[in-house]
């Protein structure tokens, strides 16, 4: 089981989801043009992020939030909200420690326990960015650091939070998709997979299943989910 930092996602089991089924259908064409498939970026992702969540876990104190307030069982929900946003965060040292020592660790840390840890490295050091070459897109919807994994500047390199893999992975599955836009297997095969993931949500209403398809058909059309 991995640890998953949701960051901006309210539903990051269907990106991750989304991501998953669109790999099935371009991975081959991404893996003959950069040695790794999204498969592969899917995976060293969750892994990084799992490693990094767990290093600050050990941190974690285990006792009751101040939040959560026995005394306060029966008051509504506005209140209990409006509590809960009030309560002020605390940081403890150690989490601020393991923090700080995950920004000089080797990707080797989170890469070699992986499937196959000469793909993974190859497409983490794909979504490794020059930090003067990034292109920042602050806002909502929208992927801050772009596909990035972690940014170089210089000699050194620094993954970023736990809180921004989701966001750079759903913006590079969109990369990747659009550069094998015009892969006419890859698109047949991605249709294919729309179409069937459609048929087998069935279950779910209308609404769920045009969210489905239209990530789907957006990164088959080279855009940037977020």
């Amino acid at each position: 089981m991995l640890r998953v930092h949701p960051g901006e996602f309210s539903d990051p089991l269907m990106l991750l989801r989304t991501a998953t089924v669109t790999a099935r259908a371009i991975d081959d064409a991404v893996l003959a043009i950069h040695g790794f498939s999204l498969s592969d970026l899917i995976e060293v992702a969750l892994a990084y992020g799992d490693w990094r969540l767990s290093a600050v876990a050990e941190c974690w104190s285990t006792a009751d939030l101040d939040r959560q307030d026995p005394d306060q069982s029966g008051e509504d929900l506005a209140a209990l909200l409006k509590r809960i946003a009030s309560t002020p965060v605390a940081v403890t040292d150690g989490e601020v420690g393991a923090a700080l020592s995950a920004q000089h660790a080797d990707p080797a840390a989170w890469t070699a326990s992986c499937s196959n840890p000469d793909r993974v490295a190859a497409a983490w050091a794909w979504a490794t960015v020059d930090a003067d070459q990034l292109s920042l897109a602050p806002g909502p919807r929208a992927a801050t650091l772009g596909y990035a994994l972690a940014l170089r500047d210089g000699e050194s390199e620094f993954p970023v939070p736990a809180s921004m893999v989701l966001s750079g992975l759903a913006a590079a599955a969109g990369m990747l998709a659009a550069e094998v836009s015009n892969d006419e297997a890859a698109r047949g095969l991605l249709q294919r997979v729309v179409t069937g993931q459609a048929l087998s949500m069935r279950a779910c209403n209308l609404f769920c299943v045009r969210g489905f398809m239209w990530l789907l058909f957006s990164c088959a059309s080279g855009v940037m989910l977020s």
